[in-house]
């Protein structure tokens, strides 16, 4: 009766290019999602990256794999196919390997754009049997988290059609660096800018901010303004104009420029950290990790140690077929040992049914340690009954809720008895905060 009462006639709003169009939120992968707000000017952005990185022109058959719900799925399953007139395949089903490869096939799909915890599910649940000949796939690209040598590898001959890399952010609006359609990919790296923008690696000091040499690790920034830049972070100017500075936007990402202008991805900003005097890029870590023909899924995070600051701790999950053994467990240590060195390999490797993600597929790498903080926080609540059903990991417990000594102290010796370690007196301290806790707790256990 409601769809009855309207008309043909249906009389659009007069927008221009500043006006706001779309309200993204992040992902939340190093904090609290934030909201970015995008201009209608973005939609000339979406149909340049469309056509000159994806190669997508009226009637491509195309098919990405994000949902509607994220950047991915709304600028470039959505957005940016419309503006090329593309034939756009979706589907809302879970994923399912042997349906996916049907997809492929029965679709004629000619351009994929997915992520690479995608492929790495496809490589996992390998449906061999369910392969076909792709002849109508012309290239896939891939978005949302480094892409490793060896999920590109084996895609490139899993899928019959090379794997390209695509660079962008929710606040970037638009891919900005990538290896396009007519590019060859080039193993390690993402690609160079795409035409139109301007990026940089760039050495930021406070308000000093200075070019990189070829080779060296700066901060990826890209010069503003571009159509697709957000305009504003919702309710928070003061982050918004942080992100700026002379005339350049600050990506949090940490990145590497050869002399052909070709960059490699290191990793956010506040995931490198620092172990034994050695700056650790998880996501170089990972990649080792991935080459293995055993690790399906791979995470690392800086675990607090008493003696070298922090150690690096990997989390893996397992091919179909394999099973976690002390064996294994040993050989892949030394698998990374043996490509990243003694000072970059991990320490410690575990484990798991699946690893924290996103609904977009990133890792929560900040929830690595998920089942043993939630472990300590539940010992935390028994022992102290005041405690917040929410916790902020490194805030001190007295700053977020009423704690005495006596208090302090009985949570430490619950600890141990739960966990069945003996804790120094000289770590109780360390034991202010949740995350602190936990830190301690796993030291113990090694």
């Amino acid at each position: 009766a409601w769809l009855a009462q309207g008309g043909p006639a249906f009389p659009a709003a007069d927008v221009g290019p500043e006006g706001r169009s779309v309200l993204h939120f992040t992902s939340g992968t190093t904090g609290d999602p934030k909201g970015v707000l995008q201009a209608h000017e973005s939609i000339v952005a979406h149909a340049h990256t469309g056509r000159v990185v994806l190669g997508l022109s009226p009637g491509t058959r195309y098919w990405c794999t994000a949902d509607p719900g994220w950047v991915t799925g709304v600028s470039y399953g959505i957005l940016a196919p419309f503006a090329c007139g593309t034939t756009v395949f979706m589907d809302e089903e879970d994923f399912d390997a042997a349906r996916w490869w049907q997809n492929l096939s029965t679709e004629a799909i000619e351009v994929l754009y997915t992520s690479p915890t995608a492929l790495r599910m496809l490589r996992t649940l390998d449906a061999t049997a369910a392969r076909v000949a792709l002849p109508h796939l012309r290239a896939a690209f891939s978005v949302g988290e480094p892409l490793t040598d060896a999920d590109a590898t084996w895609a490139t001959q899993a899928l019959g059609a090379p794997v390209h890399d695509t660079w962008w952010q929710t606040e970037t609006g638009s891919i900005v660096v990538a290896t396009p359609m007519a590019g060859t990919p080039r193993p390690g790296r993402i690609g160079t800018a795409v035409e139109g923008y301007e990026v940089a690696c760039l050495a930021v000091d406070g308000p000093t901010i200075l070019p990189v040499a070829a080779g060296e690790q700066g901060e990826l920034a890209v010069r503003a303004p571009w159509p697709s830049m957000f305009r504003a972070y919702l309710d928070q100017p003061d982050l918004y104009a942080s992100c700026f500075r002379d005339g350049w936007y600050l990506s949090g990402d940490i990145a590497i420029t050869d002399e052909e202008g070709w960059i490699s991805y290191v990793g956010r900003r506040d995931d490198l950290f620092k172990s034994a005097g050695h700056l650790v890029s998880p996501a170089e870590v990972e990649g080792a990790l991935l080459e293995h023909d055993a690790v399906a899924d791979a995470g690392v995070w800086g675990r607090p140690d008493p003696v070298a600051g922090t150690v690096i701790e990997a989390h893996v999950t397992l091919c179909d077929g394999r099973a976690g053994s002390e064996m294994l467990r040993r050989e892949i240590l030394s698998w990374a040992r043996e490509r990243l060195g003694p000072a970059l390999s991990p320490r410690a490797l575990h484990f798991r049914d699946r690893l924290p993600r996103s609904p977009s597929g990133k890792l929560l790498r900040k929830d690595l340690t998920h089942p043993l903080r939630s472990a300590v926080h539940a010992v935390l609540r028994r022992v102290v009954p005041v405690t917040p059903a929410e916790l902020d990991l490194d805030v001190p417990f007295r700053d977020q809720f009423e704690m005495d000594s006596l208090d302090f102290l009985n949570f430490v010796l619950a600890l141990e008895k739960e966990f069945e370690v003996e804790i120094p007196a000289a770590r109780y301290p360390a034991c202010a905060s949740l995350a602190g806790a936990v830190g301690v707790v796993l030291e113990q256990q090694r």
